[in-house]
């Protein structure tokens, strides 16, 4: 990888590896300390504090690219994994990932869908605590943290204040806090700059896709998603169709049984 270099303050980063690194270490550069999601009810206030978080939407594969950039940069980072999207964070190769993560120092939180739970706040409160234990199976750690998939889309969020967990956007940890997102491969506002500045917040939570960053800078939205995310997704179903899959039915014993049956019946 190419040397970073300092981010303009008055240029937002592309979504690339490199952009990324270099957005983190200015951010570091800049004073900030970085924290896991789940000391944001104790860091102190005094502090210039810097909350990484992920939310893993899409695919697991190469996710562990930017957990290794944030570790060599001394930074840690909570990556929300979900239970209940195509991708299976079971599979092999997903949870290898997943506990490299945790191995680097990262941290692990649930990204629950409240679209799948039932409707009961007893019965989804359990649904919760076990999802959580699922995902705290695969990494060996136990979840502390939780975080609302598609808040925009699913209403209220009624795990946002649950005892039990930390949730990022509890009201209780609002106090001074920037909340920055770079949902569907696009920066909202140009606050992201304000950290980067003389007079930066003394609090951001800033929320990544790991997924939206491993394409090229300049690779148009639609272009991206249609392009280099959507071919990302399939690799994974597409090797273990073209590998598992194929080699079972090469050597499954059906069609030499089928063809000894199709002589002795035309004999």
């Amino acid at each position: 990888m190419d040397a970073p270099q300092p981010i303009s303050s008055r240029r937002l980063p592309g979504f690339t590896l490199i952009e990324y690194s270099t957005l983190v270490g200015d951010l570091l550069r800049n004073g900030y300390v970085s924290r896991a999601v789940e000391e944001i009810a104790e860091a102190p206030h005094d502090e210039r504090t810097l909350f990484l978080r992920h939310d893993v939407d899409v695919h697991i594969t190469g996710i562990d690219r930017i957990g290794r950039i944030e570790a060599e940069l001394g930074a840690v980072a909570t990556y929300y994994v979900p239970l209940t999207l195509p991708f299976n964070p079971f599979y092999p190769d997903n949870a290898a990932i997943l506990r490299e993560l945790v191995g680097m120092g990262h941290r692990l939180g649930l990204h629950y869908d409240l679209a799948t739970y039932p409707d009961g706040q007893s019965a989804a409160r359990k649904r919760l605590d076990r999802e959580a234990a699922a995902l705290g199976e695969i990494s060996g750690v136990l979840p502390r943290t939780i975080c609302m998939h598609n808040p925009s889309l699913q209403g209220e969020d009624r795990f946002r204040g649950v005892d039990g967990y930390v949730h990022p956007h509890d009201p209780r940890y609002a106090d001074g806090l920037l909340y920055v997102s770079d949902s569907c491969r696009a920066w909202r506002d140009e606050e992201l700059l304000r950290c980067l500045g003389e007079n930066p917040p003394p609090r951001l939570l800033l929320n990544t896709h790991p997924e939206l960053w491993l394409g090229m800078v300049k690779e148009e939205r639609e272009r991206f998603l249609e392009g280099t995310l959507l071919e990302s997704t399939l690799e994974q179903s597409r090797t273990y169709v073209l590998q598992t899959v194929r080699s079972a039915w090469e050597g499954h014993a059906g069609p030499a049984t089928a063809h000894t049956r199709i002589q002795a019946r035309d004999a």
